[in-house]
């Protein structure tokens, strides 16, 4: 209701002269409780629409034969394979032998020996290089600037730029996996373990072929940190570690008998007690354990770098994931592993099935916020835009409740 008063001199209204006139109106607030509540909950309603619609789109992308976290072998995390680059039977994954997570999240890998791929944190292609130089690709790593480095079997380190065009190379007899972190390169190779620099100034250079403490049969795996060097001695069924000069700190697992008939095929030998069968690729966590893949195991394996012994998650139990399978979330014969420590999740070269899978492990060390970046992808993205732009408005509306009820206030004072 609108209530006026109005003072004015009578002899103005008669058109006379007189004190001057003024008109003084005072109208109370209108009330428009109602429709604020109206607005109110259409904007809940579309904010748990866009929800359910969000939830129902990442069910969607999410393959059916995804499996349930409690159904993979010591709750290990599924999050998704990559079988190529494209549709075509060129374009698919052929026995990739490592990969390799550069700082921005790209994926790196090699695929039938002869080609390296390029893809994003989820899964979609960025680039394919197929060198001219190379006879067997067989190991990969990104160093902290995202160039790519390759060990070729043939003979050389080849270092690729990111838009991978290469850069430079290095003689290196029968590489087969490498490190590369602050400008220094450690290599795996058939025979030793050698570590120098990108101006090619040799660090360290050690190891024979053979089964002593300081021996490597075929190493597939190699980690270095700033005073250590980690090897996965892979025909001798070992891990071991070394200071960053070749001494020997210490050896986990047990050589097999070549002495023994049919020792030649390692295969043969009963392993199942021992804590490797044929130990691969190998990197480290956000909490600086050891995570290798076994081949034969089928498993990802995280090791104490103090000790080498196997470690153990907050429930007590053996750090161990994963068993042989074609499903998504299992393995065959998986031969490289490397961890994304933004996104909190580990990328596997699961080489019998054609393929990569990124998985997480329990106490990896990754954080919420890790887990969090690694959960949106481009389609949950783009449902993200409008349910910001919803809570925008929501906030937007609560102020204008408050100043229109300031105003309200006011009005209503003597």
């Amino acid at each position: 209701m609108n209530d006026s008063l109005r003072q004015a001199d009578a002899g103005a209204a008669d058109g006379e002269s007189g004190p001057a006139k003024y008109v003084e109106e005072v109208v109370e607030y209108v009330d428009n409780k109602r429709q604020r509540a109206v607005l109110a909950g259409l904007l809940v309603v579309l904010f748990l629409l866009l929800l359910g619609v969000s939830f129902w789109v990442v069910r969607l992308t999410r393959p059916a034969s995804a499996p349930r976290r409690a159904a993979l072998p010591g709750g290990m995390e599924w999050v998704r394979s990559i079988y190529g680059w494209g549709k075509l039977p060129n374009q698919q994954l052929v026995a990739p032998t490592d990969v390799a997570v550069g700082p921005d999240g790209t994926i790196w890998c090699l695929s039938e020996h002869r080609t390296i791929v390029a893809f994003n944190p989820d899964g979609s292609a960025k680039r394919v290089v197929q060198p001219r130089i190379g006879a067997s690709l067989e190991g990969i790593s990104v160093d902290e600037n995202g160039d790519v480095f390759v060990a070729d079997y043939g003979g050389q380190i080849i270092h690729f730029k990111p838009d991978g065009s290469a850069a430079a190379t290095w003689s290196v007899e029968l590489p087969s996996e490498l490190d590369v972190k602050a400008g220094r390169i450690a290599v795996a190779a058939a025979k030793g373990v050698a570590v120098f620099t990108l101006d090619d100034q040799i660090l360290a250079k050690f190891g024979t072929r053979g089964q002593g403490k300081d021996q490597f049969d075929l190493p597939h795996g190699i980690v270095q940190t700033s005073d250590r060097l980690y090897v996965s001695d892979t025909q001798n069924r070992r891990v071991k570690a070394f200071t960053s000069v070749g001494r020997p700190l210490w050896v986990a697992g047990e050589a097999p008998d070549r002495t023994k008939p049919g020792a030649g095929d390692i295969r043969s030998a009963d392993t199942s007690n021992a804590p490797f069968e044929l130990p691969a690729g190998m990197t480290t966590d956000g909490k600086g354990r050891l995570v290798l893949v076994d081949a034969f195991k089928f498993q990802i394996i995280a090791l104490d770098p103090s000790t080498g012994q196997v470690a153990h998650d907050s429930s007590k139990h053996k750090a161990v994931y994963g068993d042989q399978g074609g499903a998504d979330g299992y393995f065959m014969y998986p031969t490289g592993i490397s961890y994304d420590r933004t996104r909190d999740w580990f990328v596997v070269a699961d080489t019998g099935n054609d393929r990569l899978q990124v998985v997480r492990i329990p106490g990896s060390g990754g954080g919420a916020l890790s887990r969090v970046a690694g959960t949106f992808s481009l389609p949950m993205c783009v449902f993200l835009i409008p349910l910001l732009l919803l809570l925008i408005a929501l906030i937007l509306a609560a102020r204008r409740h408050r100043r229109d009820l300031r105003q309200r206030l006011t009005a209503r004072a003597p």
